[in-house]
Formats: structure tokens, C-alpha cells, sequence
């Protein structure tokens, strides 16, 4: 369940966003969570995605009935963990609420609240004699509101952790297919153009679940989605990442549930890597492989 946070402009915030027609899939993606791991020597990094439908919470004033997509991703690289949770409104096409925590060698949490204004960036680190407090007991706050740039308009507007599931989610089906979104990372806006850009087959192992039938395994036909982007206004930040991954990015997704079968980027020191996705939770059905 969401935190109980004081957002009264949030229905303000949504009655003011245009609507953004066919880019926002009504429905949600055919599975429920996503794993991806990369081994490299001894080293191994995994990051889980875990998507669900919650009602909103009665004090953000949303209008009754409200259901919101809610996504938590869990990412582990050696010592270093991170958790993060995000609530987005698929009738808006909005990211409406963002948690962000690390944990490893430095503790830090922030939080990004997208209001009728702009973004509320909040940070919260530990004072030296302050690492095993409670967050709430942290002395050191920073908080700031970065103004939505006008370019804005009425684009869908994501985190990047939500790239994967707006992708699956969409209507991007034929080579050519063509959908623009924005970007917020963690201090400016991007414009993002996520286009089919080819068909390619993919070798894939992803479990399913338990048992021989749970195994997704073997060449498969995919959809090559792309994501490019540009700076959205006066943007400090050099792009949106995904899994650890700079851009341009790129996403496979299969035919049968719209598991995007890796995810590709470019990574710190190993350059373009393309990270594959070993485990899924589908969300109805049973988990017999489908044709390939």
C-alpha cells in the first residue's frame, strides 16, 4: 500500500493533464514480475520487477474508484542493494509518486512527488552517528521543485523503472510503430521515442515457475523495441538508465506474453551489454511454453 502522504493537488494535477489517447494501454501486461541477471566473472547483478493494480489511497484525492499500477524493483549488484516503488495512474498516462532507497557502502533515500507544478525532489541521507536510525530521524534533508518544462504537453510521463511495462503494455506491435513519451530521472526531463524498429530471433531461458513445462527455452521470435532521447527542456542530466544501463536502449519483446526478453544498454566500463531475463511470473494461465 502506498504511504500516507499529503498530496491534495494530485486530483488537480490529473484533471489538468491532457489525456494521452492510444499511447496508454488500458489493460495491463500479461505477467506479473520480471527478473533480470548478468554474471560477469564472479561478479552477478540481478534487478526483479514486481507489477500489481492497487486502489489509490483516499487522502490523494483521486476520484473514487481509482485504481493504480504499482511497481516495486528490487536490484542487487555485490553489496550494493536498491529499492524502488512507483504508483502510476494508466488514465492519465502519469507517474504520480516515486520511492527511491540504497543501501550498500552510503544509505540514501529519495522520493519524487509529481504535482500540478512540477517535481518535488526530496533527499534524505544519514548525519554521521545516524546510519542505523530510523529514515524518519535523518538530519540531513534536501528538497527542491523542478518546474515541468512547457515541452511537456500532454505526453505520457514515466520513471525508467516503468519503461519495460509501458513497452509491453502498449500497442507497439508492427515494425514502424512509433510512441512518444517523456522521462523524468532523478533532476531533469527527457522526450523518449520508443519505436519497432525490427524483428529479431533471440535465444531465450526464462522460468516460468516449477517443472519441465515452466521453461521458456530455446530461439524466439521477437519484437526489437528502441528508445531514444533527448533533452526535454534544460535537462542536467545526460539521459534516463535502465538497469545500470545508460542509453540508447533497446528491449526484445517476445510474442506470446510480451516478456521483453533482455533489456540492452550501455553499462559502466563493459560498453553496449544486453541483459537477459531469466525468470517471469505470467499473470493468468498456465506456464506451457507457446509456439515458437
Amino acid at each position: 500500500m502506498a504511504p500516507k502522504l499529503l498530496i491534495p493537488l494530485l486530483a488537480a494535477w490529473l484533471a489538468a493533464a491532457p489525456a494521452s489517447g492510444a499511447a496508454v494501454a488500458p489493460a495491463l501486461p500479461p505477467w506479473r514480475a520480471l527478473t533480470f541477471e548478468e554474471r560477469h566473472l564472479w561478479l552477478r547483478a540481478t534487478s526483479t520487477f514486481t507489477l500489481s493494480v492497487e486502489p489509490a489511497p483516499a487522502d490523494w484525492g483521486l476520484p473514487a474508484g481509482t485504481r493504480l499500477w504499482h511497481l516495486e524493483v528490487a536490484s542487487a549488484v555485490a553489496s550494493n542493494r536498491e529499492q524502488i516503488r512507483s504508483w502510476f495512474d494508466p488514465q492519465s498516462g502519469r507517474v504520480l509518486l516515486r520511492e527511491r532507497e540504497s543501501a550498500g557502502r552510503d544509505r540514501r533515500f529519495k522520493r519524487y512527488r509529481f504535482t500540478p507544478q512540477g517535481v518535488i525532489r526530496e533527499r534524505l541521507e544519514p548525519a554521521p552517528g545516524e546510519e542505523d536510525l530510523p529514515r524518519a530521524r535523518w538530519s540531513k534533508v534536501q528538497r527542491r521543485l523542478l518546474p515541468y518544462p512547457p515541452e511537456l504537453g500532454g505526453l505520457p510521463l514515466l520513471t525508467p523503472e516503468w519503461v519495460p511495462v509501458f513497452a509491453a503494455a502498449s500497442p507497439l506491435a508492427r515494425v514502424g510503430d512509433r510512441i512518444e513519451v517523456a522521462l523524468f530521472g532523478d533532476l531533469g526531463f527527457h522526450l523518449g521515442q520508443l519505436a519497432a524498429t525490427g524483428r529479431e530471433r533471440l535465444g531465450a531461458r526464462v522460468s516460468l515457475g516449477k517443472g519441465a513445462d515452466c521453461l521458456l527455452a530455446g530461439p524466439r521470435e521477437t519484437l526489437l523495441v528502441t528508445l531514444a532521447t533527448e533533452p526535454l527542456g534544460e535537462s542536467p542530466e545526460a539521459g534516463p538508465e535502465l538497469l545500470g544501463m545508460a542509453g540508447p536502449h533497446a528491449l526484445w519483446l517476445e510474442g506470446g506474453h510480451r516478456l521483453p526478453l533482455a533489456v540492452g544498454g550501455e553499462a559502466p566500463r563493459a560498453g553496449r551489454t544486453r541483459v537477459p531475463l531469466v525468470a517471469a511470473v505470467l499473470a493468468v494461465g498456465s506456464c506451457r511454453e507457446e509456439p515458437r
